[in-house]
Protein backbone atom coordinates (compact mmCIF):
# COMPACT_ATOMS: atom_id res chain seq x y z
CA UNK A 1 0.00 0.00 0.00
CA UNK A 2 1.45 3.36 -1.06
CA UNK A 3 0.31 6.59 0.62
CA UNK A 4 0.99 9.94 -1.07
CA UNK A 5 0.16 13.21 0.66
CA UNK A 6 0.84 16.90 0.12
CA UNK A 7 -0.28 20.35 1.20
CA UNK A 8 -1.59 23.03 -1.12
CA UNK A 9 1.23 24.91 -3.01
CA UNK A 10 3.78 22.39 -1.75
CA UNK A 11 6.07 21.41 -4.69
CA UNK A 12 6.51 17.78 -3.62
CA UNK A 13 4.61 14.71 -2.44
CA UNK A 14 5.51 12.75 0.69
CA UNK A 15 5.26 9.06 -0.19
CA UNK A 16 5.16 6.14 2.29
CA UNK A 17 5.47 2.53 1.20
CA UNK A 18 3.69 0.14 3.57
CA UNK A 19 4.46 -3.50 2.89
CA UNK A 20 1.77 -5.89 4.07
CA UNK A 21 4.27 -8.73 4.01
CA UNK A 22 6.35 -7.02 6.70
CA UNK A 23 3.56 -5.56 8.80
CA UNK A 24 1.52 -8.75 9.09
CA UNK A 25 4.34 -10.95 10.42
CA UNK A 26 5.68 -8.69 13.17
CA UNK A 27 4.52 -8.47 16.77
CA UNK A 28 5.57 -4.83 17.18
CA UNK A 29 4.73 -2.62 14.21
CA UNK A 30 6.90 0.20 15.57
CA UNK A 31 9.98 -1.91 14.84
CA UNK A 32 9.15 -2.22 11.13
CA UNK A 33 11.02 0.30 8.95
CA UNK A 34 8.67 2.20 6.64
CA UNK A 35 10.43 3.56 3.54
CA UNK A 36 9.52 7.11 2.61
CA UNK A 37 10.48 9.45 -0.19
CA UNK A 38 9.82 12.96 -1.43
CA UNK A 39 8.51 13.00 -5.00
CA UNK A 40 8.62 16.22 -7.00
CA UNK A 41 5.14 17.35 -8.03
CA UNK A 42 4.40 18.28 -11.59
CA UNK A 43 3.31 21.86 -12.21
CA UNK A 44 -0.38 20.90 -12.47
CA UNK A 45 -0.28 19.15 -9.07
CA UNK A 46 1.30 22.01 -7.10
CA UNK A 47 -2.07 23.65 -6.18
CA UNK A 48 -3.52 20.27 -5.15
CA UNK A 49 -3.71 19.04 -1.60
CA UNK A 50 -4.88 15.82 -0.01
CA UNK A 51 -3.95 12.18 0.37
CA UNK A 52 -3.99 9.32 -2.13
CA UNK A 53 -3.94 5.67 -1.06
CA UNK A 54 -3.06 3.06 -3.68
CA UNK A 55 -3.57 -0.64 -2.92
CA UNK A 56 -1.58 -3.13 -4.99
CA UNK A 57 -1.22 -6.88 -5.07
CA UNK A 58 -4.89 -7.43 -4.23
CA UNK A 59 -6.10 -10.98 -4.62
CA UNK A 60 -9.02 -11.43 -6.98
CA UNK A 61 -11.68 -13.44 -5.19
CA UNK A 62 -15.32 -14.18 -5.95
CA UNK A 63 -17.90 -12.12 -4.06
CA UNK A 64 -21.60 -12.61 -3.47
CA UNK A 65 -22.26 -8.89 -3.74
CA UNK A 66 -23.21 -6.81 -6.73
CA UNK A 67 -21.66 -3.44 -7.47
CA UNK A 68 -24.97 -1.81 -6.47
CA UNK A 69 -24.88 -3.55 -3.07
CA UNK A 70 -21.28 -2.47 -2.44
CA UNK A 71 -22.14 1.10 -3.42
CA UNK A 72 -25.11 1.09 -1.05
CA UNK A 73 -22.96 0.00 1.92
CA UNK A 74 -20.26 2.59 1.19
CA UNK A 75 -22.88 5.29 0.65
CA UNK A 76 -24.50 4.54 4.02
CA UNK A 77 -21.18 4.21 5.86
CA UNK A 78 -19.93 7.60 4.67
CA UNK A 79 -23.34 9.24 4.32
CA UNK A 80 -22.46 12.79 5.56
CA UNK A 81 -19.28 13.04 3.47
CA UNK A 82 -19.81 15.16 0.39
CA UNK A 83 -18.08 14.14 -2.89
CA UNK A 84 -16.05 17.35 -2.90
CA UNK A 85 -14.60 16.37 0.50
CA UNK A 86 -13.88 12.70 -0.12
CA UNK A 87 -14.32 11.17 -3.56
CA UNK A 88 -15.21 7.46 -3.35
CA UNK A 89 -15.00 5.52 -6.61
CA UNK A 90 -15.45 1.92 -7.75
CA UNK A 91 -13.84 0.96 -11.06
CA UNK A 92 -13.14 4.65 -11.65
CA UNK A 93 -16.85 5.50 -11.30
CA UNK A 94 -17.93 7.83 -8.52
CA UNK A 95 -20.51 6.43 -6.09
CA UNK A 96 -23.83 8.08 -6.81
CA UNK A 97 -25.62 9.54 -3.81
CA UNK A 98 -28.98 7.75 -3.91
CA UNK A 99 -32.06 9.68 -2.83
CA UNK A 100 -34.75 7.11 -1.98
CA UNK A 101 -38.43 7.95 -2.56
CA UNK A 102 -39.84 9.26 0.72
CA UNK A 103 -43.41 9.33 1.99
CA UNK A 104 -42.81 11.58 5.00
CA UNK A 105 -40.01 13.24 6.96
CA UNK A 106 -39.73 14.76 10.42
CA UNK A 107 -39.77 17.55 11.42
CA UNK A 108 -42.25 17.98 8.55
CA UNK A 109 -41.94 21.78 8.33
CA UNK A 110 -38.34 21.67 7.09
CA UNK A 111 -37.29 21.00 3.46
CA UNK A 112 -36.37 17.50 2.36
CA UNK A 113 -32.78 16.52 3.30
CA UNK A 114 -32.52 19.44 5.75
CA UNK A 115 -31.35 18.73 9.30
CA UNK A 116 -32.87 19.93 12.56
CA UNK A 117 -30.73 20.99 15.53
CA UNK A 118 -30.78 19.43 18.99
CA UNK A 119 -28.70 19.11 22.14
CA UNK A 120 -28.60 17.44 25.55
CA UNK A 121 -26.82 18.70 28.67
CA UNK A 122 -25.60 17.07 31.87
CA UNK A 123 -24.27 19.23 34.75
CA UNK A 124 -21.36 16.84 35.36
CA UNK A 125 -20.51 15.65 31.85
CA UNK A 126 -21.20 18.69 29.67
CA UNK A 127 -23.34 18.76 26.53
CA UNK A 128 -23.74 17.05 23.17
CA UNK A 129 -25.01 18.95 20.14
CA UNK A 130 -26.37 17.07 17.17
CA UNK A 131 -28.29 17.41 13.92
CA UNK A 132 -31.05 15.03 12.92
CA UNK A 133 -33.68 14.10 10.38
CA UNK A 134 -36.20 11.22 10.46
CA UNK A 135 -37.50 9.98 7.12
CA UNK A 136 -40.02 7.32 6.14
CA UNK A 137 -39.50 5.56 2.82
CA UNK A 138 -42.29 4.54 0.49
CA UNK A 139 -41.06 0.93 0.57
CA UNK A 140 -40.15 -1.02 3.69
CA UNK A 141 -36.52 -1.50 4.69
CA UNK A 142 -34.76 -4.76 5.61
CA UNK A 143 -34.78 -5.38 9.35
CA UNK A 144 -31.07 -4.57 9.74
CA UNK A 145 -31.44 -1.16 8.07
CA UNK A 146 -34.23 0.30 10.24
CA UNK A 147 -33.82 2.88 12.96
CA UNK A 148 -31.16 5.44 13.81
CA UNK A 149 -27.98 5.93 11.78
CA UNK A 150 -25.47 7.74 14.01
CA UNK A 151 -22.56 9.53 12.30
CA UNK A 152 -19.59 11.25 13.92
CA UNK A 153 -16.69 12.98 12.19
CA UNK A 154 -18.31 12.06 8.87
CA UNK A 155 -18.25 8.34 9.58
CA UNK A 156 -20.86 5.85 10.74
CA UNK A 157 -20.43 5.44 14.51
CA UNK A 158 -23.14 2.87 15.19
CA UNK A 159 -25.03 0.29 13.16
CA UNK A 160 -28.76 0.98 12.58
CA UNK A 161 -30.80 0.30 15.71
CA UNK A 162 -34.23 1.14 17.15
CA UNK A 163 -32.68 1.89 20.57
CA UNK A 164 -35.48 1.91 23.17
CA UNK A 165 -38.42 2.35 20.78
CA UNK A 166 -41.36 0.62 22.45
CA UNK A 167 -43.00 -2.08 20.33
CA UNK A 168 -46.32 -1.40 22.07
CA UNK A 169 -46.62 2.20 20.90
CA UNK A 170 -49.27 3.30 18.41
CA UNK A 171 -48.21 3.01 14.75
CA UNK A 172 -45.07 1.07 15.75
CA UNK A 173 -45.12 -0.83 12.43
CA UNK A 174 -44.05 2.42 10.76
CA UNK A 175 -40.53 1.58 11.96
CA UNK A 176 -40.29 -0.75 8.96
CA UNK A 177 -39.98 2.34 6.73
CA UNK A 178 -38.02 4.61 9.10
CA UNK A 179 -34.48 5.97 8.96
CA UNK A 180 -33.28 8.43 11.61
CA UNK A 181 -30.14 10.25 10.44
CA UNK A 182 -28.14 11.76 13.34
CA UNK A 183 -24.84 13.64 13.01
CA UNK A 184 -22.77 14.61 16.06
CA UNK A 185 -19.03 15.31 16.21
CA UNK A 186 -19.34 15.98 19.95
CA UNK A 187 -19.69 12.29 20.83
CA UNK A 188 -16.18 11.74 19.48
CA UNK A 189 -14.77 14.69 21.45
CA UNK A 190 -15.72 13.50 24.94
CA UNK A 191 -13.13 12.75 27.61
CA UNK A 192 -14.03 9.07 27.34
CA UNK A 193 -14.16 6.93 24.21
CA UNK A 194 -17.77 5.84 23.58
CA UNK A 195 -17.59 4.69 19.95
CA UNK A 196 -16.82 0.99 19.62
CA UNK A 197 -13.67 -0.07 17.79
CA UNK A 198 -15.70 -1.68 15.01
CA UNK A 199 -18.07 1.32 15.02
CA UNK A 200 -21.11 -0.93 15.43
CA UNK A 201 -22.33 0.36 18.80
CA UNK A 202 -22.02 3.18 21.32
CA UNK A 203 -20.82 2.48 24.86
CA UNK A 204 -23.33 3.90 27.36
CA UNK A 205 -20.83 4.63 30.12
CA UNK A 206 -22.05 8.07 31.21
CA UNK A 207 -25.30 9.82 32.07
CA UNK A 208 -24.72 12.24 29.20
CA UNK A 209 -24.49 9.46 26.59
CA UNK A 210 -27.58 7.76 28.00
CA UNK A 211 -29.47 11.07 27.93
CA UNK A 212 -28.35 11.59 24.33
CA UNK A 213 -29.64 8.17 23.21
CA UNK A 214 -32.88 8.66 25.15
CA UNK A 215 -33.38 11.97 23.35
CA UNK A 216 -32.85 10.26 19.98
CA UNK A 217 -35.36 7.58 20.99
CA UNK A 218 -37.91 10.28 21.90
CA UNK A 219 -37.32 11.97 18.53
CA UNK A 220 -38.12 8.67 16.79
CA UNK A 221 -41.28 8.28 18.92
CA UNK A 222 -42.39 11.81 18.00
CA UNK A 223 -41.66 11.07 14.33
CA UNK A 224 -43.70 7.85 14.41
CA UNK A 225 -46.65 9.72 15.97
CA UNK A 226 -46.37 12.52 13.40
CA UNK A 227 -46.23 9.92 10.65
CA UNK A 228 -49.40 8.34 12.04
CA UNK A 229 -51.23 11.69 11.78
CA UNK A 230 -49.93 12.11 8.24
CA UNK A 231 -51.09 8.62 7.25
CA UNK A 232 -54.53 9.17 8.82
CA UNK A 233 -54.99 12.38 6.83
CA UNK A 234 -53.85 10.64 3.67
CA UNK A 235 -56.18 7.71 4.43
CA UNK A 236 -59.17 10.06 4.71
CA UNK A 237 -58.32 11.45 1.28
CA UNK A 238 -58.06 7.95 -0.21
CA UNK A 239 -61.38 6.91 1.31
CA UNK A 240 -63.01 9.93 -0.35
CA UNK A 241 -61.37 9.59 -3.78
CA UNK A 242 -59.88 6.13 -4.41
CA UNK A 243 -61.85 3.97 -6.90
CA UNK A 244 -61.14 0.92 -4.73
CA UNK A 245 -63.20 2.52 -1.94
CA UNK A 246 -66.35 3.03 -4.04
CA UNK A 247 -68.26 0.21 -2.34
CA UNK A 248 -67.22 1.43 1.08
CA UNK A 249 -68.36 4.99 0.31
CA UNK A 250 -71.71 3.68 -0.88
CA UNK A 251 -72.31 1.76 2.34
CA UNK A 252 -71.09 4.62 4.52
CA UNK A 253 -73.56 6.94 2.81
CA UNK A 254 -76.56 4.75 3.67
CA UNK A 255 -76.05 4.05 7.35
CA UNK A 256 -76.72 6.05 10.49
CA UNK A 257 -74.06 8.60 11.55
CA UNK A 258 -73.04 6.62 14.63
CA UNK A 259 -72.30 3.44 12.68
CA UNK A 260 -70.74 5.53 9.92
CA UNK A 261 -68.21 7.04 12.30
CA UNK A 262 -67.20 3.64 13.71
CA UNK A 263 -66.92 2.05 10.27
CA UNK A 264 -64.94 5.00 8.96
CA UNK A 265 -62.53 4.76 11.90
CA UNK A 266 -61.93 1.12 11.03
CA UNK A 267 -61.48 1.98 7.36
CA UNK A 268 -59.00 4.73 8.20
CA UNK A 269 -56.90 2.28 10.22
CA UNK A 270 -56.80 -0.22 7.35
CA UNK A 271 -56.09 2.33 4.62
CA UNK A 272 -53.46 4.08 6.75
CA UNK A 273 -51.65 0.80 7.26
CA UNK A 274 -52.01 -0.83 3.83
CA UNK A 275 -53.38 1.73 1.33
CA UNK A 276 -56.68 1.60 -0.56
CA UNK A 277 -55.09 -0.19 -3.54
CA UNK A 278 -53.66 -3.04 -1.43
CA UNK A 279 -54.86 -6.62 -1.24
CA UNK A 280 -55.13 -6.23 2.53
CA UNK A 281 -57.73 -3.47 2.16
CA UNK A 282 -59.52 -5.49 -0.52
CA UNK A 283 -60.01 -8.42 1.84
CA UNK A 284 -60.60 -6.41 5.00
CA UNK A 285 -63.22 -4.13 3.44
CA UNK A 286 -65.96 -6.83 3.70
CA UNK A 287 -65.32 -6.88 7.45
CA UNK A 288 -65.84 -3.12 7.61
CA UNK A 289 -68.98 -3.32 5.49
CA UNK A 290 -70.23 -6.27 7.52
CA UNK A 291 -70.01 -4.14 10.65
CA UNK A 292 -71.64 -1.19 8.94
CA UNK A 293 -74.47 -3.27 7.43
CA UNK A 294 -75.97 -3.68 10.90
CA UNK A 295 -77.08 -0.06 10.56
CA UNK A 296 -78.76 -0.88 7.23
CA UNK A 297 -80.75 -3.65 8.91
CA UNK A 298 -82.17 -1.13 11.38
CA UNK A 299 -83.14 1.16 8.51
CA UNK A 300 -84.89 -1.71 6.73
CA UNK A 301 -86.98 -2.35 9.84
CA UNK A 302 -88.75 0.95 9.24
CA UNK A 303 -89.62 -0.04 5.67
CA UNK A 304 -91.06 -3.46 6.52
CA UNK A 305 -92.88 -2.62 9.72
CA UNK A 306 -96.56 -2.30 8.85
CA UNK A 307 -98.01 -2.94 12.24
CA UNK A 308 -97.49 0.60 13.49
CA UNK A 309 -99.43 3.69 12.54
CA UNK A 310 -96.37 5.97 12.38
CA UNK A 311 -92.60 5.92 12.45
CA UNK A 312 -92.76 7.65 15.81
CA UNK A 313 -94.09 4.41 17.32
CA UNK A 314 -91.12 2.43 15.96
CA UNK A 315 -88.40 5.02 16.59
CA UNK A 316 -87.93 4.31 20.34
CA UNK A 317 -87.44 0.62 19.62
CA UNK A 318 -84.94 1.40 16.87
CA UNK A 319 -82.99 3.67 19.21
CA UNK A 320 -83.03 0.94 21.82
CA UNK A 321 -81.76 -1.63 19.28
CA UNK A 322 -79.04 0.77 18.23
CA UNK A 323 -77.81 1.04 21.79
CA UNK A 324 -77.95 -2.74 22.19
CA UNK A 325 -75.92 -3.09 18.98
CA UNK A 326 -73.18 -0.80 20.27
CA UNK A 327 -73.27 -2.43 23.68
CA UNK A 328 -72.88 -5.87 22.08
CA UNK A 329 -69.91 -4.62 20.07
CA UNK A 330 -68.25 -3.33 23.23
CA UNK A 331 -68.95 -6.63 24.96
CA UNK A 332 -67.45 -8.50 21.99
CA UNK A 333 -64.17 -6.60 22.16
CA UNK A 334 -64.09 -6.81 25.96
CA UNK A 335 -64.68 -10.55 25.71
CA UNK A 336 -61.90 -10.90 23.17
CA UNK A 337 -59.58 -8.94 25.41
CA UNK A 338 -60.42 -11.39 28.19
CA UNK A 339 -59.51 -14.17 25.76
CA UNK A 340 -56.13 -12.53 25.23
CA UNK A 341 -55.64 -12.44 29.00
CA UNK A 342 -56.53 -16.13 29.16
CA UNK A 343 -53.92 -16.97 26.54
CA UNK A 344 -51.34 -14.91 28.41
CA UNK A 345 -51.94 -17.02 31.48
CA UNK A 346 -51.40 -20.20 29.47
CA UNK A 347 -48.15 -18.83 28.08
CA UNK A 348 -46.99 -17.78 31.55
CA UNK A 349 -47.76 -21.25 32.88
CA UNK A 350 -45.64 -22.78 30.14
CA UNK A 351 -42.73 -20.39 30.65
CA UNK A 352 -42.72 -21.13 34.38
CA UNK A 353 -42.44 -24.87 33.62
CA UNK A 354 -39.65 -24.37 31.05
CA UNK A 355 -38.07 -27.75 30.31
CA UNK A 356 -39.71 -29.57 33.22
CA UNK A 357 -43.45 -29.04 33.29
CA UNK A 358 -46.28 -30.18 30.97
CA UNK A 359 -46.59 -28.56 27.57
CA UNK A 360 -49.58 -26.30 26.93
CA UNK A 361 -49.63 -26.97 23.17
CA UNK A 362 -53.08 -28.59 23.15
CA UNK A 363 -54.67 -25.69 25.04
CA UNK A 364 -53.10 -23.20 22.63
CA UNK A 365 -54.18 -25.29 19.65
CA UNK A 366 -57.84 -25.36 20.67
CA UNK A 367 -57.89 -21.70 21.68
CA UNK A 368 -56.34 -20.45 18.43
CA UNK A 369 -58.55 -22.69 16.26
CA UNK A 370 -61.67 -21.37 17.98
CA UNK A 371 -60.40 -17.77 17.90
CA UNK A 372 -58.06 -17.24 14.91
CA UNK A 373 -58.27 -13.46 15.42
CA UNK A 374 -55.81 -14.01 18.27
CA UNK A 375 -53.16 -14.76 15.66
CA UNK A 376 -53.98 -11.74 13.54
CA UNK A 377 -57.08 -9.54 13.87
CA UNK A 378 -57.93 -9.84 10.16
CA UNK A 379 -58.23 -13.66 10.43
CA UNK A 380 -61.68 -13.38 12.00
CA UNK A 381 -63.46 -15.03 9.06
CA UNK A 382 -60.77 -17.50 8.01
CA UNK A 383 -62.34 -20.65 9.47
CA UNK A 384 -65.58 -20.95 7.48
CA UNK A 385 -68.69 -23.05 8.12
CA UNK A 386 -69.76 -22.70 4.49
CA UNK A 387 -70.44 -26.14 3.00
CA UNK A 388 -68.25 -25.62 -0.04
CA UNK A 389 -65.45 -24.25 2.08
CA UNK A 390 -65.77 -27.20 4.43
CA UNK A 391 -65.23 -29.64 1.56
CA UNK A 392 -62.12 -27.80 0.46
CA UNK A 393 -60.91 -27.53 4.06
CA UNK A 394 -61.42 -31.26 4.60
CA UNK A 395 -59.50 -32.12 1.43
CA UNK A 396 -56.66 -29.82 2.43
CA UNK A 397 -56.63 -31.16 6.02
CA UNK A 398 -56.41 -34.70 4.64
CA UNK A 399 -53.56 -33.67 2.35
CA UNK A 400 -51.62 -32.18 5.28
CA UNK A 401 -52.65 -34.78 7.84
CA UNK A 402 -54.11 -32.37 10.39
CA UNK A 403 -57.24 -31.96 12.49
CA UNK A 404 -59.41 -35.10 12.29
CA UNK A 405 -57.10 -36.53 9.64
CA UNK A 406 -54.03 -36.33 11.89
CA UNK A 407 -52.30 -39.63 12.57
CA UNK A 408 -51.99 -40.78 16.19
CA UNK A 409 -48.84 -39.72 17.93
CA UNK A 410 -45.86 -41.60 16.58
CA UNK A 411 -43.70 -43.58 18.97
CA UNK A 412 -40.84 -41.26 19.89
CA UNK A 413 -37.31 -42.53 19.27
CA UNK A 414 -35.55 -43.58 22.46
CA UNK A 415 -34.01 -40.62 24.28
CA UNK A 416 -30.27 -40.11 24.31
CA UNK A 417 -28.15 -38.75 27.13
CA UNK A 418 -26.83 -36.09 24.80
CA UNK A 419 -30.32 -34.88 23.85
CA UNK A 420 -31.19 -31.30 24.75
CA UNK A 421 -34.83 -30.51 25.59
CA UNK A 422 -35.45 -29.19 22.07
CA UNK A 423 -33.79 -32.30 20.55
CA UNK A 424 -36.41 -34.31 22.41
CA UNK A 425 -39.10 -31.98 21.07
CA UNK A 426 -38.00 -32.66 17.48
CA UNK A 427 -38.53 -36.39 18.00
CA UNK A 428 -42.26 -35.84 18.42
CA UNK A 429 -44.78 -35.84 15.63
CA UNK A 430 -44.51 -32.80 13.35
CA UNK A 431 -47.69 -31.17 12.06
CA UNK A 432 -49.17 -27.69 11.58
CA UNK A 433 -51.56 -27.07 14.43
CA UNK A 434 -53.95 -24.82 12.52
CA UNK A 435 -54.86 -24.16 8.90
CA UNK A 436 -57.03 -21.09 8.36
CA UNK A 437 -58.89 -20.40 5.10
CA UNK A 438 -60.50 -17.28 3.69
CA UNK A 439 -62.38 -17.37 0.38
CA UNK A 440 -65.52 -16.59 -1.61
CA UNK A 441 -67.85 -19.45 -2.33
CA UNK A 442 -66.22 -22.80 -2.99
CA UNK A 443 -62.77 -21.42 -3.84
CA UNK A 444 -60.52 -19.89 -1.16
CA UNK A 445 -58.41 -16.98 -2.30
CA UNK A 446 -55.94 -17.18 0.58
CA UNK A 447 -54.62 -19.91 2.82
CA UNK A 448 -52.88 -19.12 6.08
CA UNK A 449 -50.80 -21.92 7.61
CA UNK A 450 -49.94 -21.53 11.28
CA UNK A 451 -47.22 -23.71 12.79
CA UNK A 452 -47.69 -23.53 16.55
CA UNK A 453 -44.96 -24.74 18.87
CA UNK A 454 -45.17 -25.30 22.60
CA UNK A 455 -43.99 -22.21 24.52
CA UNK A 456 -41.78 -24.36 26.77
CA UNK A 457 -39.07 -24.65 24.09
CA UNK A 458 -37.28 -22.13 21.93
CA UNK A 459 -37.90 -22.14 18.19
CA UNK A 460 -35.22 -23.43 15.81
CA UNK A 461 -34.52 -23.65 12.08
CA UNK A 462 -36.20 -27.07 11.71
CA UNK A 463 -39.51 -25.54 12.80
CA UNK A 464 -39.35 -22.91 10.05
CA UNK A 465 -38.42 -25.55 7.48
CA UNK A 466 -41.44 -27.56 8.57
CA UNK A 467 -43.70 -24.55 8.02
CA UNK A 468 -42.20 -23.94 4.57
CA UNK A 469 -42.79 -27.58 3.66
CA UNK A 470 -46.47 -27.36 4.57
CA UNK A 471 -46.81 -24.08 2.66
CA UNK A 472 -45.30 -25.77 -0.40
CA UNK A 473 -47.75 -28.67 -0.06
CA UNK A 474 -50.67 -26.23 0.16
CA UNK A 475 -49.52 -24.44 -3.02
CA UNK A 476 -49.12 -27.75 -4.85
CA UNK A 477 -52.57 -28.85 -3.66
CA UNK A 478 -54.31 -25.80 -5.12
CA UNK A 479 -52.17 -25.70 -8.26
CA UNK A 480 -53.40 -29.21 -8.99
CA UNK A 481 -57.00 -28.55 -7.94
CA UNK A 482 -57.33 -25.38 -10.06
CA UNK A 483 -54.90 -26.26 -12.87
CA UNK A 484 -57.49 -25.69 -15.62
CA UNK A 485 -59.07 -22.54 -14.23
CA UNK A 486 -56.15 -20.14 -13.88
CA UNK A 487 -57.36 -19.39 -10.34
CA UNK A 488 -54.51 -18.49 -8.00
CA UNK A 489 -54.40 -18.95 -4.26
CA UNK A 490 -52.06 -16.90 -2.06
CA UNK A 491 -50.36 -18.94 0.66
CA UNK A 492 -49.00 -17.34 3.81
CA UNK A 493 -47.60 -18.81 6.98
CA UNK A 494 -46.63 -18.00 10.54
CA UNK A 495 -44.37 -19.81 12.99
CA UNK A 496 -45.49 -19.07 16.55
CA UNK A 497 -43.67 -20.00 19.71
CA UNK A 498 -40.86 -18.81 21.95
CA UNK A 499 -38.09 -16.85 20.25
CA UNK A 500 -34.49 -17.99 20.86
CA UNK A 501 -32.40 -15.81 23.13
CA UNK A 502 -30.09 -13.42 21.21
CA UNK A 503 -27.00 -14.95 22.86
CA UNK A 504 -28.01 -18.58 22.35
CA UNK A 505 -25.20 -21.02 21.58
CA UNK A 506 -27.47 -23.44 19.72
CA UNK A 507 -26.65 -23.50 15.99
CA UNK A 508 -30.22 -24.42 14.91
CA UNK A 509 -31.55 -21.49 16.95
CA UNK A 510 -28.92 -19.08 15.60
CA UNK A 511 -29.74 -20.27 12.05
CA UNK A 512 -33.37 -19.33 12.68
CA UNK A 513 -32.40 -15.88 13.99
CA UNK A 514 -30.29 -15.38 10.86
CA UNK A 515 -33.27 -16.29 8.62
CA UNK A 516 -35.46 -13.82 10.50
CA UNK A 517 -32.83 -11.09 10.17
CA UNK A 518 -32.60 -11.59 6.39
CA UNK A 519 -36.37 -11.87 5.88
CA UNK A 520 -37.49 -9.48 3.14
CA UNK A 521 -40.63 -7.29 3.11
CA UNK A 522 -42.40 -9.60 0.62
CA UNK A 523 -41.61 -12.85 2.41
CA UNK A 524 -44.72 -15.02 2.71
CA UNK A 525 -43.93 -16.24 6.22
CA UNK A 526 -43.27 -14.64 9.58
CA UNK A 527 -41.83 -15.85 12.86
CA UNK A 528 -43.41 -14.30 15.92
CA UNK A 529 -43.33 -14.99 19.63
CA UNK A 530 -46.51 -15.70 21.54
CA UNK A 531 -46.03 -12.61 23.68
CA UNK A 532 -45.55 -10.33 20.65
CA UNK A 533 -48.59 -11.91 18.94
CA UNK A 534 -50.69 -11.11 22.01
CA UNK A 535 -49.37 -7.55 22.21
CA UNK A 536 -50.16 -6.97 18.54
CA UNK A 537 -53.73 -8.27 18.83
CA UNK A 538 -54.24 -6.56 22.17
CA UNK A 539 -53.33 -3.17 20.73
CA UNK A 540 -55.95 -3.49 17.99
CA UNK A 541 -58.72 -4.48 20.40
CA UNK A 542 -57.82 -1.78 22.92
CA UNK A 543 -57.99 0.85 20.17
CA UNK A 544 -61.37 -0.46 19.02
CA UNK A 545 -62.73 -0.34 22.57
CA UNK A 546 -61.60 3.26 22.91
CA UNK A 547 -63.26 4.18 19.61
CA UNK A 548 -66.56 2.50 20.53
CA UNK A 549 -66.68 3.93 24.05
CA UNK A 550 -65.77 7.43 22.90
CA UNK A 551 -68.42 7.36 20.16
CA UNK A 552 -71.00 6.11 22.67
CA UNK A 553 -70.24 8.98 25.05
CA UNK A 554 -70.34 11.58 22.27
CA UNK A 555 -73.59 10.28 20.81
CA UNK A 556 -75.19 9.98 24.24
CA UNK A 557 -74.55 13.68 24.83
CA UNK A 558 -75.83 14.57 21.35
CA UNK A 559 -78.98 12.45 21.80
CA UNK A 560 -79.87 14.18 25.06
CA UNK A 561 -79.72 17.61 23.46
CA UNK A 562 -81.55 16.68 20.23
CA UNK A 563 -84.18 14.21 21.53
CA UNK A 564 -87.11 16.72 21.72
CA UNK A 565 -86.57 17.98 18.16
CA UNK A 566 -86.24 14.44 16.77
CA UNK A 567 -89.44 13.29 18.47
CA UNK A 568 -91.39 16.23 17.02
CA UNK A 569 -90.10 15.59 13.47
CA UNK A 570 -90.77 11.85 13.69
CA UNK A 571 -94.42 12.47 14.63
CA UNK A 572 -94.89 14.20 11.30
CA UNK A 573 -93.86 11.06 9.36
CA UNK A 574 -96.49 8.44 8.56
CA UNK A 575 -96.40 4.96 7.02
CA UNK A 576 -99.40 3.26 5.36
CA UNK A 577 -101.62 1.47 7.81
CA UNK A 578 -101.67 -2.30 7.48
CA UNK A 579 -104.78 -3.94 6.03
CA UNK A 580 -106.77 -6.04 8.57
CA UNK A 581 -105.61 -9.69 8.76
CA UNK A 582 -107.86 -12.46 7.49
CA UNK A 583 -109.04 -14.46 10.49
CA UNK A 584 -107.34 -17.62 9.17
CA UNK A 585 -103.97 -16.00 8.42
Amino acid sequence: MVIRSKRAAQPYWTELDLSAGSLMVTENISNVPIPHAYIEAIAADVPRHGTEITLTGLRCDSMNFTVAEIEEVLSQTFYPIRPEEFDIRINENAIVRVEPPLEFWYPPEMPRNAMAEGSVTDPDWGSISFRYRVQFRENSLPADKRGVYLYSKKRLAMEPTLLGLNTGMHNFMAHQYMECIVESDDIDNLNIDIIGTNRSSVIQNSDLVRAFLERITQIMKDAVNAHSGFRDKKADEEIETAPQADELRRILGTIAPSQRRNARSLARSFVSRFGAASDEFKYLTPLIIGTANAGEILIELIKVSNSAESVAEIAPKLIELREIERSDAIKLYQGRRNGINGLQRIVEMSVESWGKGPHQEEELHHLLKASPWLIRPDLTGYISSNEGMTRVLDRLAKELGIDRFADPKEISPPPSKSDTPDDEELKKTKRPDLVALLGDGDHPSRVFVVELKAPTLALRIEHLQQLRTYMRKVREFFETAYAQTGYRVAVEGALIGTMPKPDTKSDPQRDLLDEIKNRGPNTEWEVISLTEMLRRTGRVHSEMLEILKTEADVESSADQSSAPAEAESLNELQVPAKEPHDSQQ
